[in-house]
């Protein structure tokens, strides 16, 4: 807070130091690493992707009760999104072994 309120500027050093970012990098590498976070960020699920997102930006605006009602909610339709991709998935190859005979 106090930061944001006095406009006080401070290095990177400072800025990891206090848990404001992840990591410290080169300028000349900077590039390259933005895009292996989002490789590593786009191998993950699209939908728990999302849903982490939402979690987060959700977060921001409750308090600790509803976030976790948040997250529970969430976490359940994540649950139940894997469930019916397994049952969608069964169903075609139990479909498709059926048309073979």
């Amino acid at each position: 807070m106090h930061l944001i309120l006095s406009g006080e500027m401070i290095d990177a050093r400072e800025a990891y130091r206090i848990g404001l970012i992840n990591e410290i990098v080169p300028a000349d590498h900077l590039v390259a690493r933005a895009e292996a976070i989002l490789k590593s960020i786009a191998a993950n699920a699209p939908i728990a992707v999302k849903f982490a997102l939402d979690a987060v930006n959700r977060g921001l605006d409750t308090s600790q009760s509803e976030g976790s009602s948040a997250r529970s909610s969430l976490l359940s339709a994540l649950r139940r999104q894997r469930s019916d991709q397994k049952s969608a998935g069964r169903l075609f190859w139990r479909r498709r072994s059926m048309a073979e005979i």
